[in-house]
């Protein structure tokens, strides 16, 4: 029982030092030696208990998004007490709320981006293809922040991270781009921007409340 209970706390060390060193470093930048020191273990024992680094960071992501739906859950609840959330609007409102997120803590997007960016990687070219009738759809709205967020449509992470500086220069918002990305997907499916706009209210009136605070240990709050 003893060996057991020691077992699980060196487990727990381990994962606990390696969330410092995928928000300082990213994933791809953290070696067995810097969790083996941080954690003070050998790296035997990583391996032993987690088979490999990037198990580790499948681990990290998975608890990240456990505690990141219920945090949100949690603040809608509190801020709306007396509001019912149409599920219909729920991943559009999730959407939002993460969105915040990957702009506000650049560490935490470059991690998820490490984690997922390659499965969210759709099928670029029916991607685009389908992305060139944007412009015709939204017309003279359409332009240089427009097509930078209709980037971020088909590689949100990679886009955040490595043009971080340039939505920042844009100015672009999380509201800015969830509103857009709303629309890209809502109006091939024979939405008009009338019922999209109505949708939109629904979730900047929620959303524009609520904010998610990441700590360099991925803690959610």
């Amino acid at each position: 029982m003893a060996n057991y209970k020691a077992g699980e706390e060196t487990k727990s060390r381990i994962l606990e030092k390696s969330k410092e060193l995928f928000y300082k470093n990213g994933l791809k930048n953290t070696t067995y030696i810097q969790i083996s020191k941080k954690a003070d273990v050998n790296i035997g024992t990583i391996v032993y208990h987690f088979k490999s680094i990037e198990n580790i960071g499948h681990i990290v992501y998975l608890e990240i998004v456990k505690k990141r739906r219920e945090v949100t859950v949690e603040k809608i609840k509190n801020a709306f007490p007396d509001k019912e959330v149409d599920p219909l609007l729920d991943p559009l409102l999730d959407y939002r709320i993460n969105t915040d997120s990957y702009i506000r803590y650049p560490n935490y997007t470059r991690f998820v981006g490490e984690i997922i960016g390659n499965v969210e990687t759709w099928a670029i070219e029916d991607l685009s293809a389908s992305g060139h009738k944007l412009a015709s759809r939204f017309g003279s709205a359409y332009g240089e922040k427009e097509f930078f967020m209709e980037k971020l449509l088909f590689l949100p992470f990679a886009s955040l991270v490595v043009n971080e500086s340039r939505h920042v220069n844009m100015n672009l918002t999380a509201k800015e781009i969830a509103e857009f990305h709303t629309k890209a997907r809502l109006l091939p499916m024979g939405a008009s921007l009338e019922e999209i706009n109505v949708i939109l209210a629904r979730i900047n009136e929620i959303a524009d409340q609520i904010h998610l605070n990441i700590s360099p240990t991925f803690e959610i709050s």
